[in-house]
């Protein structure tokens, strides 16, 4: 049977014991198949496919349908990726997927890469993911060149590389760009100037719908802190951005304010991911310019004319972090009037004392559906003060509130407010 008269497409699994993409070109004639019959190819990771496979391949991909590749984990390196540079300039080429993850590019073969998609005026590819190939900075403006002129381009992933200084040519790509609509740049480094050149590209862009701009984890955060009133300048004119991750990026209670500011007009934005910051407590502050009896969690002291409560007690440099509701507390006020947004997440923030706040948003909000506060010290009052939003709120649907210190009068409170609440998913 031909199956090159049957239409379908054909996956592709190219396991590791494989010796070279030269088999799957055996294995098409084999089973009367032909390399310009097939649409999706999907190489296992591990492949390690050898140069001749790769020569096969790459010589074969212009002539090709092929719509979709997935060589991801393979470690083809940077000659490789130049052998699909080549490739990729093909006019006819109708590839719209491209998929290289984890494959020891460098900066050689992704620069190659980003060029040849650059150069090809009649590419048709919309998805592009380079992440984890020990990418620098070297290759932020070629990457980001490519980005402001291919107009097929819909969603592109370089996360987990090291290219820190990168946001103003990535900014400035998102201004000219049309067509984009997805941007991850997890766990790549970035610092703050990085985070307010790209606020500055999101403020224009038309056509971005979701940016990840997430630290890997608590070890190795993304250091956005001071960007968040840029991006919350941007969430004020923006017309199109819908999700917007901000994990792991060491934002504070200013950078909390000013993403409140934003939240507050945005017309767009459904969905705010800011788990795992410091958005409700200070930076880390020496006891000398505190002024209290003891210094332990838990006690009250006071700091620059304010009574705060020591988030983190007194360590081997005598300095402790305070509570601070002020940022959050803006957060809660934002969602009030936010007619927006669906999900919010707020998990491993400090929070305390900021649960009457958000119940008093959730007596006026009436879009958000998913409220994420995992492990936010919220204490007793906290609970309560949530309860009384919670009671009369016609929109959530799910309420995570998991690792707290609610205590039993707190958690009564809360089942109490949704109990007529049918298909409510309480996590406590």
């Amino acid at each position: 049977m031909k199956l090159l008269n049957l239409g379908l497409d054909l996956l592709l699994h190219v396991l590791y014991f494989i010796e070279a993409l030269r088999d799957v070109l055996a294995f098409c004639s084999s089973t009367h198949v032909t390399l310009p019959a097939l649409t999706l190819l999907y190489a296992w990771p591990r492949g390690n496919l050898t140069a001749k496979g790769r020569q096969a391949f790459t010589a074969a991909l212009s002539a090709s349908r092929l719509c979709m590749i997935n060589l991801s984990g393979n470690r083809i390196g940077p000659s490789s990726g130049a052998l699909i540079a080549d490739a990729l300039k093909a006019q006819k080429s109708k590839l719209t997927i491209l998929r290289l993850v984890g494959n020891q590019l460098q900066n050689e073969g992704t620069v190659r890469i980003c060029d040849a998609v650059h150069s090809n005026k009649e590419t048709k590819l919309a998805t592009l993911d380079i992440s984890n190939n020990n990418v620098t900075t070297m290759s932020a403006k070629p990457v980001a060149s490519m980005i402001a002129v291919t107009t097929s381009l819909t969603s592109l992933n370089v996360s987990h590389n090291n290219i820190q200084g990168s946001g103003k040519a990535f900014g400035k790509a998102l201004k000219t760009n049309s067509s984009i609509k997805e941007l991850i740049m997890r766990s790549c480094e970035l610092d703050c100037e990085d985070g307010k050149d790209l606020a500055g590209g999101i403020a224009v862009s038309t056509s971005l719908t979701s940016l990840n701009v997430s630290g890997k984890n608590v070890l190795e955060p993304h250091h956005l802190k001071g960007s968040g009133n840029a991006f919350g300048e941007a969430l004020k004119s923006n017309n199109s951005i819908k999700e917007l991750k901000m994990q792991y990026c060491q934002l504070d209670v200013e950078d909390g304010k000013g993403l409140a500011a934003g939240l507050a007009v945005s017309a767009s934005l459904t969905s705010l991911n800011l788990a795992r910051n410091s958005l409700g407590e200070t930076g880390y502050v020496n006891i000398s310019e505190v002024q209290g009896t003891s210094f332990n969690k838990g006690d009250k002291v006071m700091y620059q004319g304010r009574e705060l409560i020591i988030s983190r007690g007194k360590d081997r440099d005598g300095e402790i972090k305070m509570s601070d509701p002020c940022g959050v507390a803006a957060i809660a006020d934002a969602l009030g009037v936010s007619t927006s947004l669906t999900s919010l997440k707020l998990d491993e923030n400090n929070i305390q004392g900021c649960g009457e706040a958000f119940g008093e948003a959730l007596k006026s909000n009436s879009s958000l559906k998913n409220l994420e506060m995992y492990n936010c010290d919220l204490s007793a009052k906290d609970g309560k003060g949530l309860a009384v939003g919670l009671a009369v709120n016609t929109s959530l649907t799910s309420l995570d509130i998991r690792f707290n210190s609610l205590q039993e009068e707190g958690e009564t409170a809360i089942r109490e407010a949704i109990k007529n609440k049918d298909g409510f998913e309480l996590k406590m």
